[in-house]
């Protein structure tokens, strides 16, 4: 039961009968499990082929204990897929973000999708970069730095001892210091109907006396681009300002592979809105018009080459406007050497500066092709790393409305810098079974029916059903909703054993010890610490202390229980308390080690060396010797998962070689 999941009790990897066994995911799919149907499960993968309690039971969906660590404030500013940006407080559910993911040597950016958003009120703090970026966030919250995750505040020595952010670090990211509120203003718009239609639009005026009639002038204006998106807004545009165009085919070559294809066009041959539309596109030299020509000079004649921005033109003063858009925004670029085109000589302008510059310049103009903007696989790179070193942390408020996400990424871009998001709903992403607001329940009559099949012999040979299979059976809804309650009286009444694993006390209340059945319940309460202000900053459930007194209490009313040390973490154990506890038997799972667990505790790593499965763990001589002080309990029994272990402490420790639980049956 690992601690940063208060409600969590083991790893479901199947379901369903030993007979017929399949992804979790997919089966809870297939049965569409919007009610949480109750369904008894099978452990999977090394724990199932241990554990000979394999039949488990969640009376409640995968629901959330809202620790919410890794918050951030709501203005900050979060990077979207088509390379604008978005106010954290304005995020929703299935909004699409950046994030990155590792590939070697290097870290690049990889889209993800936002899969759950909480806003929490806590204490707030503020990062100062050294380019004037300014971060808020939560204590908890953790930045990928030069020197790995890292948390915004912590301490060298004591409880509080972790990774924290100094003025020495640099976190990654690239050189954010733009203002994204680009506003449609009249002179943005008439700014980027100059440029996308000076760019590859169409206007002019032709004579034809004589031909057809003595006096023949055609009024012509047509915009004709691939992307329909582009089009479809300078024709907005054009209605804003009272210009009427109409939609119509219009056929196109495509220069290299010299296909046709047809795309939708706009035009009008009405002789006042063609004199209206060339005098909107005079050129002009006001910021908000200079923003928006190079939005439209950028969507007409720009490139959408995923790593090098270029804009192409023939004409002087489109591509001098163009340069006076991008230094009025101060987005660096290089000319690149002309080149000839049709016998036109074409110029170009290349935007330098990395990442940055692209984002600046679409952040900051807004062009439509930015939606296409496909920044999968590019290499996080910063030219100017020292820009992003931590300048200042300092406390600001004692309570502010922060907000946390879950991504499909496991991070996001925040202000430009790489930021961690909550943790929970990866590991615990069952389709249906994620309501974290409002937990799920199990139907009561088909655990009964379930459990009636069992007492009769129908589901094979079960010693006893585990409850909290992937949720802590007595997590805080249980004391309003009593499925469990419920639950236990069914199982008393057709006399089916059970073990319960939790991190509440509230199974050592009165109302709870009445239902439990002492030739039936066995009981295994967790903890993990036992120091009640330590559990407080990574566990959100009831102190250890209250677990503690919990376990005295079962163990004084006669009952089989004991205190399960999981995982054992040395650093974060006093023997001296933990061996005065008065319970008779315990049970130690050693912490096993990933890169999630990793980030959660900021302890000494370098003797996890033993390697199996994905994770590392002790060496067995270490267990041994760290085995040894544990003194104040009659039994003492290893949850082992490391295989060499595993078979040590079977043939040679456990007092029941068959059951690591130690149950008393």
């Amino acid at each position: 039961m690992y601690p940063a999941f208060p409600w969590k009790s083991g790893y479901i990897l199947f379901v369903g009968s030993k007979r017929h066994s399949f992804p979790v995911d997919k089966f809870y799919k297939e049965n569409q499990m919007s009610e949480f149907k109750s369904f008894f499960k099978n452990v999977g993968g090394n724990e199932g082929s241990k554990c000979k309690y394999p039949a488990r039971l969640d009376t409640y969906g995968c629901g959330c204990s809202h620790d919410c660590k890794y918050c951030v404030g709501g203005d900050t500013d979060v990077l979207m897929y088509d390379g604008s940006t978005k106010k954290m407080r304005d995020i929703k559910k299935g909004d699409q973000v950046y994030g990155i993911r590792e590939e070697g040597r290097y870290r690049r950016f990889t889209l993800g999708t936002v899969e759950h958003v909480w806003k929490v009120s806590k204490p707030s703090y503020k990062i100062t970069l050294t380019n004037g970026v300014e971060l808020v966030c939560s204590a908890d919250h953790q930045w990928l730095t030069n020197r790995g995750w890292k948390f915004t505040v912590g301490q060298m020595t004591g409880k509080d001892r972790r990774p924290y952010l100094s003025e020495s670090n640099k976190i990654l990211g690239f050189n954010f210091d733009w203002n994204n509120e680009c506003v449609e203003t009249d002179d943005y718009r008439m700014g980027y109907l100059t440029g996308v239609i000076r760019g590859d639009g169409h206007v002019g005026h032709y004579e034809y006396d004589g031909k057809r009639r003595n006096s023949d002038t055609q009024h012509v204006f047509r915009l004709a681009l691939k992307c329909e998106t582009i089009t479809r807004r300078a024709q907005v545009y054009l209605e804003h300002f009272g210009i009427h165009t109409s939609t119509f085919d219009f056929p196109m070559i495509d220069r290299k592979t010299k296909e046709r294809y047809v795309v939708k066009a706009i035009g009008t041959r009405a002789k006042g809105s063609v004199e209206k539309i060339e005098s909107l596109i005079d050129m002009q030299k006001t910021p908000d018009f200079l923003r928006g020509f190079l939005a439209g000079i950028y969507d007409a004649e720009g490139t959408s080459d995923q790593y090098i921005k270029r804009i192409f033109n023939s004409d002087d003063a489109i591509i001098e406007h163009a340069m006076m858009a991008l230094d009025l925004l101060e987005i660096p670029y290089t000319m690149d050497k002309p080149h000839k085109a049709k016998n036109v000589e074409v110029k170009t302008i290349r935007l330098s500066g990395g990442i940055a510059s692209t984002l600046k310049m679409f952040g900051c103009t807004n062009p439509s092709k930015a939606r296409y903007a496909c920044l999968e696989g590019v290499a996080l790179k910063n030219p100017n790393p020292d820009a992003l070193r931590v300048k200042s942390v300092e406390r600001m408020t004692e309570s502010e409305e922060l907000y946390d996400i879950t991504t499909s990424t496991g991070n996001f871009i925040a202000n430009g810098v790489v930021a961690h998001n909550c943790y929970a709903k990866s590991l615990l992403d069952f389709r249906k079974l994620w309501h974290p607001e409002d937990p799920a329940q199990a139907d009561v009559e088909k655990i009964r029916k379930q459990v009636a099949k069992i007492a009769e012999g129908k589901c094979g040979e079960i010693r006893a059903i585990r409850l909290g299979g992937m949720t802590d059976c007595f997590q805080p809804v249980e004391a309003n909703r009593h499925v469990t309650f419920e639950t236990l009286k069914i199982l008393a009444e057709y006399r089916v054993p059970y073990l319960i694993v939790t991190k509440s006390d509230l199974v050592a209340t009165d109302e709870y010890m009445a239902v439990l059945d002492k030739d039936l319940a066995h009981i295994q309460v967790t903890v993990t610490t036992t120091d009640d202000d330590l559990s407080l900053t990574y566990e959100k459930a009831v102190v250890p202390s209250r677990r503690i007194a919990a376990i005295e209490r079962l163990q004084s009313a006669g009952f089989d229980v004991a205190l399960r040390l999981s995982p054992f973490i040395p650093e974060y154990v006093d023997l001296d308390r933990l061996n005065k506890v008065k319970c008779d038997k315990i049970q130690v799972e050693f912490l096993r080690v990933n890169s999630w667990i990793q980030k959660w505790f900021p302890i000494d790593y370098s003797d996890y060396t033993v390697k199996q499965s994905g994770y590392r763990h002790l060496p067995l001589e270490k267990k041994k010797e760290l085995i040894k002080g544990i003194t104040g309990f009659k039994e003492v029994s290893v949850c082992e998962d490391e295989s060499e272990a595993y078979e040590y402490w079977k043939a040679h420790f456990n007092p029941n070689p068959d059951d690591c639980c130690n149950l008393r049956m």
